[in-house]
C-alpha cells in the first residue's frame, strides 16, 4: 500500500517538472500544516517554496496567528489546507492577508480534503479526558489513512500544474 502511493507521488512529481523550466522563481505555497508542507515539497521539489503556518507541534485546530503568518498568506500562490472544519482560525487569517487567490474558492485555494474518503463521518468524538470534540464533517484528520494520500497529492498536483508559469497563470 505504500509503494503504490510513493509510486503515485513520484509520477506527479515526474509530471510536474516534465513542465518546461520558466526561468522563474518558485511557486510561493503556503500549508495549514506541516504534513501537507512535506506533500507539497515531495511534488513540487525544487519548483516550489513551502511553508507550514502550524509549527509542527501546534495545535491546528487553535492556531494563534502571528503578524509573519499574514504575510506568508499575503504573497502566497497556492493555500494547501486540511479543509472541513479543521482550521477555524483561517478564515480571518486569510481576511487580514487580503490575498484574493488564496481566499475560500480562489484559484490558489486547494482544498486537501476534496475527493479523499472522510473518516467517521457520522461519529463525534468524545473522549472523558478532554472537552467533547466533535467535528461536523467528521474526523478531518483523514490524512492518516495511506490510501487517502493518492488523492491529497493529486490535488496537489492538479493546483501546482494550474499555477505553474508555463500554464499561463500568472504568480
Amino acid at each position: 500500500m505504500r509503494r503504490g502511493a510513493a509510486r503515485f507521488v513520484c509520477v506527479l512529481a515526474l509530471a510536474f517538472f516534465a513542465l518546461p523550466a520558466s526561468g522563474g522563481p518558485p511557486l510561493r505555497v503556503v500549508a495549514t500544516t506541516t504534513d501537507l508542507a512535506a506533500l507539497v515539497e515531495a511534488v513540487g521539489g525544487n519548483r516550489v517554496t513551502v511553508e507550514s503556518l502550524a509549527p509542527a507541534l501546534a495545535d491546528p485546530h487553535a492556531l494563534d496567528v502571528k503578524p509573519a503568518q499574514i504575510a506568508r498568506l499575503r504573497t502566497a500562490v497556492l493555500l494547501v489546507r486540511i479543509g472541513l472544519d479543521h482550521e477555524p482560525w483561517l478564515a480571518g487569517a486569510l481576511r487580514a492577508a487580503g490575498n484574493g487567490r488564496i481566499t475560500r474558492g480562489g484559484e490558489g485555494d486547494v482544498d486537501a480534503s476534496r475527493g479523499v474518503a472522510l473518516l467517521q463521518a457520522e461519529t463525534p468524538r468524545l473522549r472523558a479526558d478532554v472537552r467533547p470534540h466533535s467535528h461536523g464533517f467528521g474526523n478531518p484528520h483523514y490524512w492518516l489513512d495511506p490510501e487517502n494520500g493518492r488523492a491529497i497529492t493529486a490535488t496537489i498536483g492538479e493546483a501546482l500544474a494550474r499555477a505553474s508559469p508555463f500554464s499561463g497563470s500568472s504568480q
